[in-house]
């Protein structure tokens, strides 16, 4: 996991100007290194649900079908989990993978550096209007026909 967060953060970090952040103070930088980490974990969050819904169904079909007394360790989290809800899992992180939800994810990584500009407090209001909003109705007209 380390190895995929440094890869993606050098990215990132390649495509910045190199004097971005020589006139920025100390307390500024802790805020940016606050608010990165918070933009982070609330991509990280959205993307995570997908596979927290998969173990949870497990654990309904598990416990529906009396085997929820039968616990093993879920490798990935560390966390007790049921037989079911790993496969629910396992089967989750596979079609993440083969249908492109990596990509989907690293884009909209690299999409958030142009809504909220790294060296921003606020997200760029225009640009958020110019791709994000349009994107988004489309995305819901489309999912609403």
């Amino acid at each position: 996991r380390n190895g995929m967060v440094l890869l993606l953060g050098a990215f990132v970090a390649w495509g910045q100007p190199p004097d971005l952040l020589d006139g920025t103070g100390p307390l500024a930088l802790i805020a940016l290194a606050l608010k990165e980490a918070l933009i982070g974990m609330l991509i990280g969050f959205v993307v995570s649900v997908v596979f927290w819904v998969a173990e949870g169904i497990g654990m309904l079909i598990d416990n529906q079908a009396g085997y929820n007394n039968i616990q093993q360790t879920n490798p990935l989290s560390g966390m007790q989990s049921t037989p079911v809800g790993n496969l629910l899992m396992q089967m989750a992180i596979v079609g993440f993978y083969m249908l492109g939800g990596m990509l989907v994810f690293v884009g909209l990584l690299f999409d958030s550096y142009a809504w909220w500009p790294l060296t921003g407090m606020m997200p760029s209001g225009a640009v958020l209007a110019e791709r994000f909003f349009p994107q988004e109705v489309a995305s819901y007209t489309q999912a609403m026909l």
